[in-house]
C-alpha cells in the first residue's frame, strides 16, 4: 500500500502522468529479487516484464527511479537482516533478467537513442536555495500532502496553501504534483519515533562495533542515500558528475528523485511498526492502520485549480467515438492550431507540444507552410518526412526535410496514417522478432511455473 498511497503516485495520477502509474511495480521487482521460492529464471522473467512495461510506457526516467529504489531497498534489508539477502541468488536472477529485458526492449532503445542523438534535450536544474534549506525542502516533500494537509485543515487554513508551502520549501519552479512525495503519516510518525528512540538508546549504551559485513552494508546504505539526496536537490559533491552521465543528463525536475526514498523508508517503517505492534494495545494498532488507509482522502480537500486540470477532453472523446465508428481523419493541411484540435480538423499542428523539441519549441524548426499538404515547391510537398527526424542519412535527408514530390504515394499513405515506404535499418525486423520471442518465452515460463510446482 505504501507505494500506491503516497504523494508521488497520487499527485501524478491526478494530473494524468500515466507513465508514473507503473512505479508501484518496483515492489514486485523487489519481491522477485528476494523471494527464496521459485527458480531464478521465473523471477528473472517477472523483473524483465516489469522493466519492459516501464520502458515502453514510462520511458527511462521511471526505470532510473526504480533502479535507485531497488538498490536502496536491498541495502535497507541487508542492514536490517529481514529477510537475509542471498546475494549469489540475486546476482543470478539479474544476470538472467538483463538479457530478457534487452530482448523485450532493444528495438525501442535503439529507436529512442537514434532520435535523442539528434534532439539530446540536455537540461540542468538549479534551485536558488542553500543546502540546508534544500534539505528542509526534501523533508517537506516527504511529509507532503499526507501529513501537512491534515494539519492545514485542522488549523483552519486553506488546503491549497500546500502548493505555495512546498514551492517555498524546495525552491522549485514547479508545482504540487512534482514536489509532493508524501509518505503515509503513520510511516512518518513511525520513522521519527524510531529515530528518537534509537538516538536515546545510542546515548545510553554507546555505539557497538559492527561486523565487517555490516559495516560495509551501512556504508553502502549511507552512500546511496547521500547520492539520492544530492540528485534530488540538484547540488552537492557527486551530483555534477552524475548529471554528466548518458540518460541522466536529459532528465530534469530533480525533485522527482525523492520517490526513490519511498519504498526504503516504508520498509524501515514496516519493520519498526512490526516490532511495536507486538507489544502495543490492539486498539492503537487498529487506529494506526485506519489513519494510514484514510489519509489519502485529504487530497479531496484540494480544489481543482491547484492541479490546473483545465483540459477539456470532451472533443477528444467525440473524435475517439468517430474513430471507433470507422472514420480515419486523413491529414489534409498544416494549420496553426493546437494538438487537441488537429485530428478533428484533418490537420497537422504547427503549434505542437513536444518537450523533446524544447518547452518553447526552440528545436522545432519545420519547413512546412500553412496550407494543403499537397502544395509543391522546389520539388517538395508540404509535409515533413518523419524519417528525417529518426534515420535521415538512410533516406538521404536532413532533419525536418519535406516529403519529395516524387514520393506523392508515400505522402498519401502517411497522411492516411498508413505505413510509408521510407527506409528503416534492417535490424529492426530482427529486434522486433526477438521481442516477440522473448515475450512468448517469459509468458510461457510463468504459465508453466504453477504446473511445475504442482507436479513435484
Amino acid at each position: 500500500m505504501g507505494l500506491a498511497a503516497n504523494g508521488f503516485s497520487i499527485e501524478h495520477a491526478i494530473v494524468g502522468h500515466v507513465g508514473f502509474l507503473l512505479f508501484p511495480l518496483v515492489s514486485t521487482m523487489l519481491h522477485a529479487l528476494t523471494r527464496p521460492q521459485g527458480r531464478p529464471i521465473e523471477n528473472a522473467c517477472v523483473i524483465a516484464l516489469c522493466a519492459a512495461l516501464m520502458l515502453h510506457q514510462g520511458g527511462a526516467l521511471i526505470l532510473v527511479l526504480c533502479s535507485g529504489t531497488l538498490v536502496l531497498a536491498l541495502q535497507v534489508l541487508q542492514v536490517a537482516g529481514r529477510p537475509a539477502i542471498n546475494w549469489a541468488s540475486l546476482v543470478g536472477i539479474l544476470a538472467r533478467a538483463l538479457p530478457l529485458t534487452i530482448g523485450l526492449c532493444a528495438s525501442k532503445i535503439v529507436a529512442v537513442q537514434a532520435l535523442m542523438g539528434r534532439f539530446p534535450r540536455e537540461l540542468f536544474d538549479s534551485y536558488p536555495i542553500g543546502f540546508g534549506h534544500a534539505l528542509f525542502g526534501l523533508g517537506s516533500q516527504l511529509a507532503g500532502g499526507l501529513t501537512i494537509l491534515p494539519i492545514l485543515v485542522a488549523g483552519g487554513y486553506l488546503p491549497q496553501r500546500l502548493d505555495d508551502a512546498l514551492i517555498w520549501a524546495t525552491g522549485a519552479g514547479v508545482h504540487l504534483w512534482e514536489i509532493d512525495t508524501a509518505l503515509s503519516p503513520v510511516v512518518t510518525l513511525t520513522l521519527v519515533s524510531g529515530a528518537v528512540l534509537g538516538g536515546v538508546r545510542l546515548w545510553r549504551h554507546g555505539l557497538q562495533r559492527p561486523s565487517p559485513a555490516m559495516a560495509v552494508a551501512i556504508a553502502g546504505l549511507a552512500l546511496m542515500t547521500w547520492i539520492t539526496i544530492e540528485t534530488t536537490l540538484a547540488k552537492g559533491v557527486l551530483y555534477p558528475w552524475l548529471k554528466s552521465l548518458p540518460v541522466l543528463r536529459s532528465m530534469h525536475v530533480n525533485h522527482r528523485v525523492a520517490a526513490v526514498l519511498i519504498l526504503p523508508l516504508t520498509i524501515a517503517a514496516a519493520l519498526l511498526f512490526d516490532r511495536w505492534q507486538r507489544t502495543a494495545r490492539r486498539s492503537l494498532v487498529n487506529l494506526a492502520v485506519a489513519i494510514a488507509v484514510a489519509a489519502p482522502l485529504f487530497y479531496l480537500t484540494l480544489p481543482d485549480y491547484v492541479h490546473r486540470r483545465t483540459f477539456d477532453v470532451s472533443a477528444s472523446v467525440r473524435v475517439h467515438e468517430r474513430i471507433r465508428a470507422g472514420e480515419t481523419f486523413p491529414v489534409l493541411r498544416n494549420d496553426l492550431i493546437t494538438d487537441d484540435r488537429a485530428i478533428a480538423e484533418n490537420a497537422s499542428s504547427q503549434l505542437v507540444y513536444e518537450p523533446l523539441f524544447g518547452y518553447d519549441n526552440e528545436y522545432f524548426t519545420p519547413k512546412v507552410r500553412e496550407g494543403a499538404i499537397t502544395l509543391e515547391r522546389d520539388g517538395a510537398l508540404n509535409l515533413t518526412n518523419a524519417s528525417s527526424l529518426l534515420f535521415p542519412e538512410l533516406n538521404g535527408l536532413q532533419p525536418f526535410d519535406l516529403i519529395r514530390a516524387t514520393e506523392r504515394d508515400d505522402l498519401e499513405r502517411f497522411a492516411a496514417r498508413q505505413q510509408p515506404h521510407w527506409k528503416v535499418p534492417a535490424m529492426f525486423g530482427w529486434l522486433n522478432a526477438a521481442a516477440v520471442a522473448t515475450l512468448a518465452f517469459c509468458v510461457g515460463v510463468l504459465l508453466a511455473s504453477p504446473i511445475r510446482r504442482r507436479d513435484r
